[in-house]
């Protein structure tokens, strides 16, 4: 957290540099429950477009 300067980072920040995978990839381990971390996901309203996974 202190390299990025917040306490909500999203996923697609760090998914290369510190899990080797792209984007996409790391999204559906996210989505999957396989990342050695917590993600989440925003939305802007309900039922509305889901952003990316956020780590917290």
């Amino acid at each position: 957290m202190a390299e990025h300067g917040k306490t909500v980072i999203p996923l697609n920040d760090v998914c290369e540099k510190y899990l080797g995978l792209n984007p996409q990839t790391a999204n559906y381990h996210a989505s999957t429950h396989q990342l050695p971390f917590n993600t989440f996901h925003q939305s802007t309203t309900y039922g509305s477009y889901r952003r990316p996974g956020t780590i917290y």
